[in-house]
């Protein structure tokens, strides 16, 4: 999946907001095995191979974002629950 992971309107929101491609960027200078601007650019996301990768990237990361700034460290979902019709 990293191969695929593509966003087509990364490059065009992160010249009009160079901070967005750098924190593209960053997260990859990190560690992350992929690193994306998600959506139209309302949050970026770094994809890590180990849970102590994400969260020393997460740690560094803190201190460069501005005041009000969220970093998150998730997981993704190993299997999506079937959905039943109630």
């Amino acid at each position: 999946i990293v191969r695929l992971a593509e966003n087509d309107l990364e490059a065009v929101v992160s010249a009009r907001h160079p901070e967005i491609g750098g924190h593209v960027e960053r997260l990859r200078s990190f560690g992350a095995i992929a690193a994306l601007m998600t959506g139209s650019g309302s949050a970026v996301f770094g994809v890590f191979d180990e849970d102590a990768a994400a969260n020393a990237a997460a740690s560094r990361l803190r201190p460069l974002l501005p005041k009000g700034s969220r970093v998150l460290v998730t997981r993704t979902a190993e299997r999506v629950a079937p959905v039943q019709l109630v």
